[in-house]
């Protein structure tokens, strides 16, 4: 029946604000009512426990409903999840199953969290974390990565695009990753290619950044005397040689000398002295830092262990209290739901007082990330201090360095001769020094100029054998091709199953190898001059996506959200047998598949003999979201 580790599956839908609870089971779902019911909102709620995005939704239910719950099914666990109804990327969504809980940021990383919800979903259900390059043309644009909406693209119809779009085929950005996401389920684009992409983009950047180092180094030194290496060598030689002489003289003169007092080595000596003093501190307070990043550490430990336990007791009040008694608990007799109300208990009898809120465990979780927050930049702060004290730490042990090998020179030469004489040596010296220092890192450069060329080359050699891997990998279509044609064949057996009209001497459905979009008999879908007819097109190539890959074990969330199934398709002749088909299908497939698949239907109108698939019936006088009497 296919990989059940890509199964999605909703079983509870809760609305926090509005108290109220929907229950869905395995296979076809239906959700029905009158226009302006509520049937869109409740499927886009739906959506929202798996990261979809909780926009364009009507004020109404923007106010009314503060959070939403609910059971899902991701692969082969259970988990209760609580959301937000807010768009905020960065909202925390709270997770509790039976092996972990986390509380996580729907779409955007944060301090607190080292994935997002999304992540998450992707991870559980076993779809590829991968990125692509954000101009398909170019390996070199930008990566982008594919996220769990955009694999969901292939598990939604929304009403407003069902007649006119495939999975968003319409909007530039979604159409990008639609195609990435058809690439991905059928073999098209694989890990392999997307490694081979992630090291060409990395490749072709590393050459540019050397080529202008490369190229800026060579202007430094056009037309200077160092424009020559040879001549470089030649002068850190000769300044070599000089260095050495003036010493010898130095220690030569000392020898020959009498008396004296060498101020020089003493002035030396105490500056020794306070550089030792100096770099004694500065390990001290390296010790100090370090040792305080430690204990700041140990306190983030403790304060995510205690949010972790805030979230279970978040998740927990929600779900605990989301039960409508239908027997008494206790002995078993039926509970008459007329003897409470909105205020009061229908088991008790007494007005429920929580001592503690929600609200005050979740704002007691917000005030424990923000320390956590404020408890990381502190170590970031204090971490960056360190790197400080290093810095600081090596350049005083150069110094001392230097220090100490002039007081041997000064020792060697104890009292030689007058203290204009030693100041002219040491003049002489410095002025040596500095000389060979230069031209070292002048050499230098020209040693990572030598590297950089290397380099460029290796790059450049490891340039061709990618491209060449990629145009190997785009070769390999086999596999995929034979998976595309099942695509086709299935989605033919439902259009003929819907009883779709057909045109021209050749029919055939098919699949556009440039675009991936539906084509029946050599029509494109936007060439399709009826939305009834795009309406099946669509549901019709929807399904046969879902069915192929619970066939084939491709990778797609075992999940579908259609909204106006029948939207724009009369209901009168053979328009209404149409209807009848369609629903005739979908009662086949919800029998067929199991648990493989399941299907959530918006709809205004269902036909006689599948009402035992409608498990919400909305009506005018109880909309989704009450209204509020007037003041």
């Amino acid at each position: 029946m296919g990989a059940t580790t890509m199964r999605a599956r909703v079983n509870r839908l809760s609305l926090v604000g509005i108290e109220r609870t929907f229950l869905f089971e395995p296979g076809v779902n239906i959700v029905t009512g009158p226009i302006a019911s509520g049937k869109t909102s409740l499927l886009r709620l739906t959506r929202g426990l798996f990261a979809g995005p909780l926009n364009d939704l009507p004020p109404e239910v923007r106010e009314g409903v503060s959070a939403i719950g609910g059971e899902i099914v991701v692969g082969e666990d259970v988990y209760s999840v609580v959301r937000a109804n807010v768009t905020t990327a960065s909202a925390k969504v709270e997770i509790a199953g039976t092996r972990e809980v986390q509380r996580l940021p729907v779409a955007q990383l944060d301090e607190t969290a080292t994935m997002t919800y999304g992540q998450w979903l992707l991870t559980k259900l076993g779809l590829p974390r991968l990125e692509v390059p954000s101009a398909p043309t170019r390996a070199e644009s930008a990566p982008t990565p594919v996220s769990v909406n955009d694999y969901f693209l292939y598990c939604e119809l929304p009403q407003d695009e069902i007649d006119s779009s495939i999975f968003g085929h319409r909007h530039v950005f979604k159409n990008i990753k639609r195609r990435y996401v058809f690439e991905i389920l059928y073999g098209l684009y694989d890990v392999d290619v997307a490694r081979i992409q992630d090291e060409l983009r990395d490749v072709y950047i590393s050459l540019r950044q050397l080529q202008s180092q490369t190229m800026a180094f060579e202007r430094f030194l056009a037309d200077t005397p160092w424009e020559n290496r040879a001549a470089l060598h030649e002068a850190l030689s000769t300044a070599r040689r000089t260095l050495n002489r003036l010493e010898e003289e130095t220690v030569q003169h000392a020898e020959t000398a009498v008396g004296g007092v060498s101020i020089p080595t003493q002035e030396l000596r105490a500056s020794l002295r306070s550089i030792d003093e100096e770099l004694a501190k500065l390990r001290l307070d390296q010790e100090r830092e370090t040792d305080g990043v430690d204990r700041l550490r140990r306190l983030v430990a403790q304060l995510e262990s205690q949010t972790e336990r805030l979230t279970r007791s978040i998740v927990a009040n929600l779900v605990l209290t989301d039960f409508e008694f239908v027997v008494c608990p206790r002995c078993g007799s039926e509970v008459d739901s007329a003897r409470g109300n909105l205020t009061t208990c229908s088991l008790c009898l007494q007005t429920p007082e929580a001592r503690i809120t929600r609200e005050s465990l979740v704002q007691e979780q917000e005030r424990i990330g923000a320390q956590i927050i404020e408890t990381r930049e502190l170590i970031a702060a204090r971490e960056k201090g360190l790197h400080k004290l290093e810095l600081q730490i090596g350049d005083v042990e150069r110094r001392r360095r230097e220090v100490g090998r002039e007081l041997d020179v000064q020792l060697r030469s104890y009292v030689s001769d007058s203290a204009t004489e030693i100041a002219r040596r040491a003049g002489e010296r410095s002025d040596v020094q500095s000389t060979i220092r230069r031209l070292e890192d002048y050499l230098t450069l020209y040693a990572k100029m030598d590297r950089a060329m290397r380099d460029i080359e290796s790059l450049d050699r490891r340039r061709r054998e990618l491209e060449g891997e990629f145009e190997a990998a785009g070769a390999r279509r086999g596999d995929a091709e034979s998976r595309i044609l099942r695509l086709e064949e299935k989605f033919e057996e439902i259009l003929d199953a819907f009883g779709v009209p057909r045109f021209g001497k050749i029919r055939k459905a098919a699949i556009d190898r440039s675009t991936y979009l539906p084509v029946l008999d050599g029509r494109r879908f936007d060439e399709l001059s009826s939305q009834g007819l795009q309406v099946l097109v669509n549901v019709a190539h929807a399904l046969a996506h879902h069915e192929v890959a619970i066939e084939l074990s491709i990778p797609l969330p075992g999940i579908l959200m259609i909204d106006g199934v029948t939207k724009n398709v009369g209901h009168e002749g053979f328009d209404l047998e149409r209807v009848e088909a369609v629903y005739s299908y979908l009662n086949d497939v919800s029998a067929r598949l199991g648990d493989a698949l399941q299907i959530l239907i918006a709809d205004n109108d269902v036909p006689e003999g599948y009402h035992h698939l409608v498990k919400v019936r909305l009506s005018e006088a109880e909309r989704l979201v009450p209204s509020r009497p007037s003041a």
